[in-house]
């Protein structure tokens, strides 16, 4: 059992559609923040390696941004709130104190990541 804090910030350019082409209309961008519960069922848990499923829960905030090209459109700010989960279909580790892990889930965390852990 544990949890995460999860950041994530993304930016962009808006488009509309007119007369089969493409008018761009503003930047926009987003700060998302996760927080969850955790757990883990362990496969196979030796001193070095563990290989693992796992779940969790939380909720997550987003503060967005709208900023148009046109100053006449006025900008656009939004927070919001959601219920969020990541369901981990399996999971490697390898280390003891310092380790990497690659995961392959699908939720908050994303589809595929891997990282390095350092001591703590």
């Amino acid at each position: 059992m544990g949890g995460s804090f999860v950041y994530e910030y993304s930016s962009g350019t808006t488009f509309r559609k007119e007369d089969n082409t493409f008018k761009e209309t503003g930047e926009v961008s987003a700060n998302n923040y996760t927080i969850a519960a955790e757990g883990n069922y362990l496969y196979l848990n030796h001193t070095k390696f563990q290989l693992y499923s796992g779940i969790g829960a939380g909720v997550s905030f987003a503060k967005e941004k709208y900023n148009p090209n046109e100053p006449s459109s006025g900008s656009d700010d939004d927070s919001l709130s959601h219920f969020n989960f990541h369901l981990n279909a399996i999971g490697l580790r390898y280390g003891n104190k310092l380790g990497v892990f690659a995961e392959a889930g699908f939720g908050y965390k994303g589809i595929i990541r891997v990282c390095k852990l350092n001591s703590v």
